[in-house]
């Protein structure tokens, strides 16, 4: 890959890259080894334009935030985009306007400060703006669908920046357009919130909080959930009765505080997950005749 014109256009527009980036660096399970190339735009203009780049030379690329709900091969053959330095958050009105790479958790924050309430579920979240609303992040009876109101796009189609409604997301379960058509890039998200009492909605983001340090295994890399929750059943639930809690491929483990993650235990390695996650679902399926999806995403 001739990374000559991309590498002059980080330096002519100022753009921070690695060439030959560690791919660890930049997820949170800690896995992977190079990328060709990882680049940081720090905002939506620049970002707009290294996709202009990658799509006319017909690079191989991937656009992440945080890295927080993926995994890397062990070399990537291609463009790593990381957004998380465009993380502008605004208030207008009963609204907040956050960037792509805009920590989601921290959009929570935000919108206490402003006694708006609808966000509480999200606090705690390691992922950004663009990510939760790629997957729908839910947690706790809510979802991201229920609070987005419009998100301004890249299409990658046509080239062109556009703001689309709601309903153009698609949300489903654990799913967008984004994620099933991969037609849009986002670059930011206006989500409608309602006025609300400061004080009950700090208890509320508190005791979500704190569900998550008790129950989650935060002191390991990780990915998150692993499995998007099956119909009328819980992934983590299933995977504790078949009794693969502590189960370990390489230095891949299914944790011991919470079965629905996979956690990084000794340099894991891709196919160690991959591998991990094949043997769960052929469990599972075999056990319940349920076919778990995954939730993480494998870039390879």
């Amino acid at each position: 890959m001739d990374l000559t014109e991309l590498i002059n256009l980080c330096k002519q527009i100022n753009i921070d890259y690695k060439i030959g980036g560690k791919t660890a660096s930049i997820n949170s399970f800690m896995v992977g080894n190079r990328a060709n190339i990882i680049v940081f735009p720090d905002n939506i203009k620049k970002l707009t334009k290294i996709l202009d780049l990658v799509l006319v030379n017909k690079y191989k690329y991937v656009v992440i935030g945080n890295g927080t709900n993926v995994y890397f091969c062990d070399d990537y053959d291609g463009v790593v985009i990381v957004t998380k330095q465009i993380n502008s958050i605004a208030v207008e009105n009963n609204c907040i306007l956050a960037d792509c790479g805009a920590s989601i958790t921290a959009c929570a924050s935000v919108a206490l400060n402003n006694a708006l309430e609808g966000f509480e579920f999200s606090y705690g979240i390691p992922g950004t703006v663009g990510g939760a609303v790629y997957i729908n992040a839910s947690a706790f009876g809510s979802s991201v669908s229920n609070i987005v109101f419009e998100s301004l796009v890249y299409d990658l189609k046509t080239r062109s920046i556009k703001t689309i409604s709601k309903q153009e997301h698609q949300f489903k379960t654990k799913e967008s357009i984004f994620s099933k058509e991969k037609s849009y890039i986002v670059l930011s998200t206006k989500f409608l919130l309602e006025n609300g009492n400061i004080q009950s909605i700090k208890e509320k983001m508190e005791k979500y909080l704190n569900r998550r340090k008790e129950t989650q295994p935060l002191d390991l890399p990780s990915a998150g959930s692993v499995f998007v929750k099956p119909k009328d059943a819980y992934a983590s639930q299933l995977i504790d009765e078949a009794g693969l809690k502590g189960y370990r491929i390489g230095g891949a483990e299914i944790s011991k505080k919470h079965a629905g993650f996979i956690v990084n235990v000794a340099s894991a390695t891709a196919s160690d997950i991959n591998s991990l996650i094949k043997h769960v679902k052929a469990i599972i399926k075999s056990k319940y005749n349920i076919e778990l999806k995954e939730e993480i995403i494998y870039i390879e």
